[in-house]
């Protein structure tokens, strides 16, 4: 898979079935705010948890992007950053 194939969608999907097969997930696709709109979908959807991705620093720091720090700070459920 090419780096703009896996930038894609559906080559995202494929990505994650490779990677998840063990897990329960689905995908949803929501536009608006991104904090705010992952907040509401866990809450509309039951969620029992929200993970969320951590990109690497430039210098190597433990310093969360600003959309994992108010999905963090906001949630009423348990949030786990992965790396």
């Amino acid at each position: 898979m090419t780096g703009a194939e896996a930038q894609s969608l559906p080559g995202l999907e494929a990505i994650a079935r490779e990677l998840l097969a063990d897990i329960r997930y689905r995908f949803l696709y929501r536009n608006g705010a991104i904090a705010e709109t992952i907040l509401q979908t866990a809450e509309q959807e039951q969620c029992d948890e929200i993970m969320i991705g951590k990109r690497p620093q430039p210098q190597g720091g433990e310093v969360l992007g600003l959309v994992a720090q108010a999905v963090l700070g906001s949630s009423t459920i348990s949030v786990v950053i992965v790396e």
